[in-house]
């Protein structure tokens, strides 16, 4: 690759990581990028290389893809250990996030057996809603809906309010929802698919999570000061930053889009 090659490309692994996934066109791609078209169009050929098709319209990289499950299952473990206040040990904590894992690729294997039960499920709750039970009651609604690519709608009920709450302690999870719900309205392009918005919850929560400054409507565990970030996270932001900036003075100075990558701010 040349010396633009590469830099699209690592800007480009950035986005993935950050979204799990790239759009494959190239109006947004050079967006993302912060470059002019004609020089994504120019090198997309050999950039594109590295990239493989996970669903029409989207791209992975592989090796990506596999250490970002890597970095769910640590993150996911060390989440369970923290909500059960340290009573339960690492290694059963971290069995237990990776069966969670391996239940989503598996249901993500198979999606399209995954999209029939959803459809299934959707026409049942549609039917429940419209009638009264036996006992006079009716289904408890979704706490908040979720827009999704397709245009339909992910709903998130007291039950998975309740999980994440637990897992992810320092986080208001319920204000992060709403946040979430704004930023995918105003960034349809960037909508989630069904199989992939739960990813993007999570990695949403953990970051928020993470996040050692403290913001309004935030749980109070981790006062201020608590919870640094790491020196290799503080080299990573300003090795980004730098990049960042070499490719302003190379392309010129271009909006760049929001990644909505759990700043509470987005």
């Amino acid at each position: 690759m040349t010396y633009v090659e590469r830099g699209l490309y690592r800007e480009l692994l950035d986005e993935c990581w950050a979204e799990g996934f790239i759009p494959d066109d190239l109006d947004a791609l050079a967006e993302i990028c912060g470059c002019p078209k004609h020089v994504m169009e120019k090198s997309w050929p050999r950039v594109r290389a590295c990239f493989v098709e996970a669903s029409p319209g989207t791209l992975i990289n592989p090796r990506m893809d596999r250490e970002r499950t890597e970095k769910d299952t640590e993150r996911a473990s060390k989440a369970i250990a923290g909500a059960r206040g340290g009573r339960s040990k690492a290694s059963s904590a971290k069995a237990e996030a990776k069966q969670m894992l391996s239940a989503t690729k598996q249901e993500l294997s198979n999606c399209h057996i995954a999209v029939a039960r959803a459809g299934a499920r959707a026409g049942a709750e549609q039917e429940q809603a419209s009638c009264v039970e036996p006992n006079g009651s009716a289904p408890a609604p979704p706490v908040i809906n979720l827009p999704l690519i397709d245009g339909s709608q992910f709903p998130v009920f007291q039950d998975l309010l309740s999980e994440w709450s637990s897992l992810f302690p320092a986080v208001c999870v319920m204000q992060e929802l709403r946040n979430m719900r704004a930023w995918l309205d105003a960034n349809p392009t960037r909508q989630k698919t069904k199989s992939g918005i739960k990813r993007f919850i999570v990695g949403w929560l953990s970051k928020e999570q993470d996040n050692p400054n403290p913001v309004s409507g935030r749980n109070t565990l981790y006062g201020p000061g608590t919870n640094p970030a790491s020196p290799r996270t503080q080299r990573n932001r300003a090795a980004l930053s730098a990049v960042k900036q070499r490719n302003q003075d190379r392309f010129g100075r271009t909006e760049e889009p929001d990644r909505g990558d759990g700043d509470g701010n987005s």
